[in-house]
């Protein structure tokens, strides 16, 4: 029995649902919504299992399921050395994101990585620390600063910011 691993919910679910619908094969969850468990309608031979999409790469990696379906950025994100472990057989077209850099509006003076890394390093100076990015992916963070030949010595780049009540 072969394993696919598809995103459990949201809009990376629905569009892969429809792309292996356009071409016969029909994606269902069982009746339940909180049970992680479907099954395959027009193909024999196929066992679905619905996971988060964060958790596919690593069950392929790990052997578990045997195709996945999730976004490139994840498996970027939790399996640094992919292309080790994983092979892309095809890019489906569709589930596109952007990681975006933002800033304070008040911060007017900065427009460019150039800028931000000017304030970063002014804040090294004045606080004693570094700025914090927070973001969910660590590695790709990492990775674009150091491919736009940017120094990261004044960042910080931690997984979410405390809150403040």
């Amino acid at each position: 029995m072969i394993k696919l691993g598809v995103p459990s919910k949201g809009r990376l679910m629905e569009e892969t649902f429809s792309w292996f619908a356009a071409r016969g094969v029909h994606l269902e969850r069982t009746e339940s919504e909180r049970e992680y468990a479907g099954y395959v309608k027009g193909i024999q031979g196929i066992e679905l299992t619905l996971l988060s999409a964060g958790e596919i790469p690593i069950e392929l990696k790990e052997g578990r399921i045997h195709f996945g379906v999730t976004g490139s950025d994840l498996v970027f994100e939790k399996l640094p050395n992919w292309d080790q472990n994983l092979e892309t057989i095809k890019s489906l077209g569709f589930g596109f994101a952007d990681l975006v850099l933002s800033v304070p509006r008040f911060w007017i003076d900065v427009d460019t990585l150039d800028d931000f890394d000017s304030a970063a390093e002014a804040f090294r100076e004045k606080h004693g620390f570094r700025l914090r990015i927070a973001t969910k992916y660590h590695y790709l963070v990492r990775e674009f600063l150091k491919s736009a030949v940017w120094l990261i010595i004044n960042l910080l780049i931690v997984k979410e910011l405390p809150r403040v009540l």
